[in-house]
């Protein structure tokens, strides 16, 4: 993995800062050819204005997207949450405004039963500018490492 993300960084040179994190449990590994029915955080405006992105990028990478949850294999949940993210500096506090995208994969049986155990997370973190300039670059990017492990961090300008 840290082979992945240096090469990714000697490729873009200067980046866009984002960090990325991606993690798959072993025990079931999604297909992308197995359909997926996606669940959007209604508490968030952002979320709700970024599915059609995400309907257009899981579509472009060959993942097979269902309406209804009840013909799904898995239901894909997606948020976005706006934090504001603390350091501390010798001058005092700084703080900064960050956005998270998070999506998390789960087996529509585990769903239906009222369980959310991620088969599969992927997980951005990013200013907001960032996030509402290139949001489809970041949730392609997501996408790209579905039912994969990836660690790694930034978008050529």
């Amino acid at each position: 993995m840290k082979k992945t993300a240096l090469l990714l960084a000697l490729t873009l040179g200067a980046c866009v800062p984002v960090s990325f994190i991606v993690q798959q449990d072993p025990a079931q590994v999604p297909q992308k050819s197995q359909p997926v029915a996606i669940v959007v955080d209604q508490s968030s405006i952002q979320a709700r204005q970024l599915l059609p992105v995400l309907q257009q990028q899981m579509t472009a990478q060959g993942i097979d997207v269902v309406a209804d949850p009840q013909s799904a294999v898995w239901v894909l949940n997606f948020t976005v949450q706006n934090q504001f993210d603390t350091t501390e500096t010798k001058n005092g506090t700084a703080i900064a405004p960050g956005s998270t995208v998070q999506i998390n994969l789960v087996s529509a049986d585990d769903f239906r039963a009222g369980r959310n155990k991620p088969m599969w997370s992927a997980s951005s973190n990013s200013n907001p500018t960032v996030l509402n300039d290139r949001a489809q670059d970041i949730i392609k990017i997501m996408l790209q490492h579905y039912g994969q492990n990836f660690v790694g961090g930034g978008i050529a300008p």
